[in-house]
């Protein structure tokens, strides 16, 4: 497993910089500790989606669809790769810290997983990858080692 660690902790002011820098449909919409954006992304030739980014210091950023919600394919199967609370599941805990820029991560992979989303609904299978989460605090809100 590949681990991301460098030397300083981007503050929330750097990852908005950037953010909107890349992403200009994005804005703040809450400040301080969690520091909260919200935007509008799109996977080709999917539908577009409203999502949040939540972002609290040393933990990883939690991203939640707001519109169009997102929907099962059956009542009692959950959506792969999400969260009890509803964020979906976009990486491992190694593969994101806060020396990393959300919008070179967090966005990209928030497309990508929006991308095998859609296929999932029209086909059932999760193509994308990855494991489900273990979906218990720890695993969503897990705060970094120094």
């Amino acid at each position: 497993m590949t681990s991301y660690r460098s030397a300083r902790a981007l503050d929330a002011q750097e990852q908005h910089t950037r953010l909107v820098l890349f992403f200009p449909g994005f804005r703040r919409i809450a400040r301080g500790n969690p520091v909260i954006w919200e935007g509008t992304v799109q996977p080709i030739g999917g539908t577009t989606y409203k999502i949040q980014i939540e972002h609290k210091r040393n933990h990883r950023p939690l991203v939640r669809v707001v519109e169009p919600a997102l929907e099962r394919r059956e009542a009692d199967i959950p959506i792969p790769h999400t969260f009890k609370t509803g964020e979906i599941c976009l990486h491992l805990r190694a593969e994101w810290n806060s020396s990393r820029y959300i919008h070179e991560t967090i966005v990209p992979w928030t497309v990508t997983w929006l991308f095998f989303y859609e296929v999932w609904r029209a086909t059932g299978q999760w193509l994308g990858g990855g494991h489900e989460p273990e979906n218990d605090e720890s695993e969503q809100l897990e705060i970094e080692s120094e």
